[in-house]
């Protein structure tokens, strides 16, 4: 039997003979057709001894290799009855004809001495390397992929991005002992017309400065070609911040009221000192030192600066290194000065330079960058491959996991992809690649299409898309691309009849990638034609790429492309570094009708659940002043109390508990900026759309994943937003990556997502790599590759079946603090009465309807959960109406504040025909968490429902009303 049309990513099944139970089978596959006379038939015995009966497509790749596009295969399934040999039939198999004509392979050239994970490459210290021919006989595209890390000396050692963003405000790398005058030392600058800035922060405390005249004079040791462009910048800048009703002694968090600027004069010199006398106010608070500049070349030394008042130095800042400060909030912070993120490398092919300067060690636990190849080295060739030592700042070791040779196809012009699936007379993007100008390219189709033909002219080398659009279903569509020199040929397998639907798959891998216009392209190339998503998600990010500025011209293009793939996009918005604060493109830039927003992450950690993002001093006062609205790390102005200073909240400040839910809102509310969309793996989705988010996202594979998924899908029933989504985090709480169950669990967290509502699913990471170097060559990464196809290739194919019935709610009450992720304080505050409390506590009730679920862990042990009394909602209580008669029953679990208004809805909705069962801690107007029940005074609408003495009822009772029922509190029930 032959199948034909069949995808490359698929499995392979047979069933167990009816005559006899076999014990084991043989395997033997192949694309040659069976020989009984040869060995094996001759073809590749992929399973020896298996008691399967399946295999899956990574499995099947690492047995056999990657399949081809358009070929037919042959398998054969011996079986074993014991020790008796039944051999089985040829079966066989064609695959689709290829989507694309662009390859890319991989090839290892560079492997430590066995046994040893890594090499330990000292500054100036080189490898060589021997890069193989080119097999292909068409033109390619090379890069050398390097793969380890920088050895990050104690306490940075171990990396991962907390230690990267501690790291990240040194000025210890820096630091020069060298050229020095009157102080241990100078501070080195060094630019290359760079358009980031290079500064070292200090603040100079309230009350260190007097009103009057202050002198400041910046030691310049030594300058070589110190050069500005027209907008750059080099000296001291002082920035002057004035006592306000409001704004505590030390706050640097506004606009200075006053900057003051020294600028150091170009070119080249000696020691000179640059001086400047000013006139302080008298209602001065703290000023802010800024050495440094932006956008200048050359290199200069200086010590650090030197403030006097009345002939006599106001106070001695010299330049340390952070281990060494005195104080430990106001000391020098360097923006761009760490520079062991930044090692510098040089690559030379035959003792002629190819490749020299710096690429970025990131956050991960294992790094990996990348240097485009001349074109011209195709041949065979031997490499070395040199980690470079600075002179003048501080070099460290690399440690070498592995050289790679990364290869793609490279001709005049490249069919990157074309779409598997269309919808009936939906639009149809084809992305080309051209390498050269003034390309024409002659499009042809034999199927129902609209235009049936195309010719057109590209005239700049890049990535371009030519649109069509599909006609009526049932058949493929075939293309032959002709550019009077070569003919491909590409296929859609299927147009499909389903309606419009706005049901999205995407990955966020993209946040690896730096926004260089060649190694992005590689990566936009991967992710349309291997198919990773139908949704595009922007998520730019400093530490996890080394991208610093964005480029609105470079955003443009890749808009561009998407509204020709008709692949909707949102910005993720980033800069939770200090090096990022210039990362994320204004809202005019992102304007397409394929713009779905920029979106937030997990503010409701840092306003609530994270616990662990602390004051630091300095530092943290210039992160406040860089991170930007509606990002991952919330801009909130440092909080100054008399016990402590805090970065997002007060762990004191909160009164009672609907103060709790009002300061959580407002925080939320501030620091949303442009942002409409927000992810996050809390259940505290109703307090998101109260600040202002109009779409929500639930952080799944984090927690247990009905659980979240309820309240999300209540919170928007009650809001009435129609679409919602969820985020997949692939790593945070489901290592090991490599666990043969992960990729399973990653599919099981897709389909619950779906079934649950999902209308965009994005998988945060981890498809084109994750942070230990796990990527898509891997076995683990084919298979989450596999699994994202699969959930991609039942939403292009299948129309969703209405929503999920949910015939119970669970009530959310008002000022409710429960989060499920974690057992902490309610509104993360200190002191015994913010105990995690019974009110909290009855939520683990959930566990009737979802009893597998662990509600109280990242995972992924309770993640899943068997259903028995179907799914429930966990609906606000605020939810209208109308929405409530859409269940059968509501019942109340965690903490409420009783409201008049909200229950004369509840009234009705029982009256209607509902069911609802409470406890006495629901009618409670008591706001402190730790003080008895107290009943309202004006208790009505209570009295109607459950009767004049329902606060003496003490045996279980069902009460009557209208044509529902009640099943109200017991005396003394809390």
């Amino acid at each position: 039997m032959r199948m034909t049309g069949v995808a490359l990513d698929t499995d392979l099944s047979w069933t167990a003979p009816v005559e006899y139970s076999p014990a084991t089978y043989d395997v033997y596959f192949g694309s040659s057709e069976p020989n009984l006379l040869l060995p094996n038939f001759g073809l590749t015995q992929i399973i020896d001894n298996g008691v399967a009966t399946t295999i899956a497509s990574g499995e099947l790749q690492t047995a056999y290799g990657s399949l081809a596009d358009d070929t037919t295969y042959y398998w054969v399934v011996d079986s074993y009855n014991g020790t008796e040999l039944h051999q089985g039939y040829s079966w066989s198999f064609t695959t689709l004809p290829a989507s694309s004509a662009w390859k890319e392979t991989r090839k290892v050239v560079y492997k430590p001495d066995a046994g040893k994970q890594f090499f330990t490459l000292k500054p100036n210290d080189s490898i060589s390397l021997s890069i193989p021919k080119s097999n292909s006989e068409t033109a390619v595209r090379r890069f050398l992929r390097v793969v380890g890390g920088v050895e990050m000396p104690p306490p940075f050692h171990g990396r991962g991005e907390d230690k990267f963003r501690d790291a990240e405000v040194l000025i210890d790398d820096c630091l020069n002992s060298e050229v020095t005058k009157n102080e241990s030392y100078s501070l080195y600058f060094r630019g290359d017309n760079d358009k980031f800035e290079r500064h070292a922060y200090y603040r100079i405390a309230n009350g260190t400065l007097k009103p009057g005249k202050l002198t400041v004079t910046l030691p310049v040791l030594k300058k070589n070609d110190l050069q500005k462009s027209p907008e750059g910048d080099f000296g001291i800048t002082i920035e002057l911040f004035n006592k306000k009703p409001g704004r505590t002694p030390n706050d640097i968090y506004d606009e200075p009221d006053k900057i003051l600027y020294i600028p150091v004069p170009e070119g080249s010199s000696d020691y000179q000192q640059v001086k400047k006398t000013f006139e302080l106010p008298e209602n001065l608070s703290c000023v802010l030192l800024i050495v440094g500049g932006t956008d200048f070349s050359g290199e200069c030394w200086v010590e650090s600066p030197i403030l006097e008042q009345d002939g006599e130095r106001a106070c001695s800042i010299p330049f340390t290194k952070l281990a060494d400060r005195k104080d430990k909030t106001n000391y020098w912070v360097g923006v761009n000065l760490s520079m062991r993120s930044w090692p510098m490398w040089k690559l030379k092919s035959d003792g002629k330079t190819v490749f020299e300067g710096r690429r970025f060690d990131r956050a991960s636990y294992v790094a990996d960058f990348f240097i485009p190849l001349p074109d011209d080295l195709i041949g065979e060739a031997t490499f070395e491959l040199t980690l470079l030592k600075e002179s003048h700042r501080a070099s460290f070791p690399y440690e070498l996991r592995q050289v790679e040779l990364i290869e793609e196809t490279a001709r005049d012009y490249e069919v990157i992809s074309v779409p598997k699936f269309v919808r009936k007379q939906g639009p149809l993007g084809i992305l080309i690649e051209t390498n050269k100008p003034d390309i024409e390219l002659s499009i042809k189709s034999d199927g129902d299409v609209k235009p049936g033909s195309r010719e057109v002219r590209f005239e700049q080398p890049g990535l371009h898309v030519v649109e069509f659009r599909a006609g009526e279903a049932g058949v493929p569509i075939h293309f032959e691309f002709d550019d009077g020199q070569r003919v491909e040929k590409a296929e859609v397998a299927q147009v499909i009849a389903k309606p419009s639907e706005e049901i999205y798959l995407s990955s966020g891998d993209e946040m690896y990638l730096d926004k260089d216009y060649e190694l992005y392209d590689h990566f936009f190339k991967w992710y349309v034609a291997n198919r990773i998503g139908n949704w595009y998600q922007f998520r730019p990010s400093y530490q996890w790429s080394g991208f610093r500025i964005v480029d609105p011209s470079w955003v443009r293009n890749y808009i561009s492309l998407l509204e020709g793939l008709e692949m909707p996009f949102a910005w993720q918005v980033e800069g939770r570094t200090l090096a990022g604060n210039r990362l994320n493109p204004s809202l005019k830039t992102l304007m397409s009708p394929m713009f779905r927003g920029k979106q937030a992450h997990e503010n409701d950690g840092g306003y609530y659940y994270w616990r662990h993002i602390r004051y630091k001093g300095l530092s943290s006062d210039i992160a406040a002043r860089n991170w930007p609205y509606g990002g991952i790390f919330a801009k909130h102005r440092p909080i100054y109390t008399d016990h402590g200073t805090f970065v997002h909240y007060d762990p004191e400040g909160v009164k009672d508990m609907a103060d709790g839910a009002l300061q959580f809102v407002d925080n939320v509310r501030y620091s949303k900026g442009e942002s409409t969309r927000h992810t996050g793996p809390s259940t505290l989705f109703r307090y998101l759309y109260q600040a202002g988010y109009d779409w929500l996202g639930a952080e799944q594979m984090y927690g247990p994943e009905e659980v979240i998924l309820s309240s999300l899908r209540g919170a928007s029933r009650a809001y009435s937003r129609s679409g919602y989504g969820t985020l997949h985090a692939m790593q945070w709480g489901s290592r090991d990556f490599t666990n043969s169950k992960h990729a399973l669990r990653f599919y099981m967290s897709l389909a619950v997502a779906y079934m649950h509502g999902s209308s965009q699913m994005n998988t945060e990471d981890a498809l084109w790599v994750d942070e230990y170097m796990n990527d898509r060559y891997s076995k683990s990464g084919k298979a989450h590759i596999f699994a994202q196809h699969q959930m991609l290739d039942f939403i292009e194919t299948h129309t969703r079946r209405g929503s999920l019935n949910s015939p119970i709610a669970v009530v959310q009450g008002r000022n409710d603090a429960w989060k499920c992720f974690g057992r902490h304080s309610l509104w993360s505050q200190s002191g015994q009465k913010w105990k995690f409390n019974k009110a909290a506590q009855s939520w683990d009730l959930l566990k009737v309807f979802y009893p597998e679920n662990t509600l109280n862990m990242c995972g992924p042990d309770g993640w899943f959960t068997s259903t028995p009394y179907g799914t429930v909602d966990i609906l606000p209580i605020e939810a209208p109406l109308d929405v409530m008669k859409e269940y059968k029953a509501m019942i109340f679990l965690g903490w409420n504040t009783f409201d008049e208004h909200e229950f004369m809805r509840i009234r009705d909705f029982v009256f209607d025909g509902g069911t609802l069962l409470l406890s006495g801690a629901h009618l409670n107007v008591e706001l402190q968490p730790d003080a008895p029940v107290k009943f309202p005074e004006q208790d009505a609408v209570i009295r109607e429902l459950l009767g004049e003495n329902y606060r003496e009822i003490s045996e279980k009772t069902t009460r009557e009303f209208g044509l529902g029922k009640i099943r109200p509190p017991l005396k003394n029930q809390d």
